[in-house]
Order: structure tokens, then C-alpha cells, then sequence
């Protein structure tokens, strides 16, 4: 559905519930058109969520080549980390080899954990 038709359905409810007087529908219709933006955006953040399953493990590894953990995807890793996905990203592609404090990611290799 829609915005204007979700907002206008959402108005119409209220009304007919009188939880809001007619002369306060402006600024209701404001506030319900930001909530459904920010369902939307939460949405978008599931649908993000729900592709994790679908992903590469990656290990993160130190300066001295130590691991510092796994995650189960890229996004997980840039979620917990607070690392850019493209930085992870350029490191797993070998676009270049380490951030710069010296970490750098590799993909989970079922078990092998050969890393440069």
C-alpha cells in the first residue's frame, strides 16, 4: 500500500474513533506520513537482515595475523564493527590487502584458514 492511501486510512480510523477532532488532521497526517516512512525504512532493514543467510562467512584478523573473529556475513561484520561494508569489502576482493591499522578480512574457507 501506499503512503497517501495508508495515511488517509489511518485518518480516516482515527477520526471515525474520535481519538482526533477534524481541526487537528493536518498536523496528525504530518506525524503518520513520518511513522510510515519509518516503517518502511525498518522494513528495508529486515530485508537486509533476512539476505545475511545467503552470505560468505568472514574471519577478521590483527596486525600480527591473530583472529579476531568471525562473523557470519559482511554485514554482520560492518554491523559490530562499525567497519564501511566497501572497506571489508575491498579487503575480501584483495583490492588492498589491509586497512589501515594493519586488520584486513579474509573469507571462512570451510575450516582452512589460510590468509596472507
Amino acid at each position: 500500500m501506499d503512503q497517501d492511501t495508508t495515511v488517509n486510512n489511518a485518518l480516516r480510523d482515527l477520526k471515525f474513533r474520535n481519538i482526533i477532532e477534524e481541526k487537528s488532521s493536518e498536523q496528525t497526517e504530518r506525524i503518520l506520513a513520518e511513522v510510515w516512512a519509518a516503517g518502511l525504512e525498518y522494513q528495508r532493514g529486515i530485508d537486509k537482515k533476512n539476505r545475511q543467510g545467503t552470505c560468505k562467512r568472514v574471519d577478521y584478523f590483527g596486525r600480527n595475523d591473530e583472529n579476531l573473529g568471525t562473523f557470519k556475513s559482511i554485514t554482520e561484520a560492518e554491523n559490530e564493527l562499525e567497519i564501511p561494508r566497501k572497506t571489508i569489502y575491498n579487503t575480501l576482493s584483495g583490492k588492498f590487502k589491509r586497512m589501515r591499522n594493519g586488520h584486513y578480512f579474509r573469507y571462512t574457507d570451510n575450516g582452512d584458514d589460510q590468509h596472507q
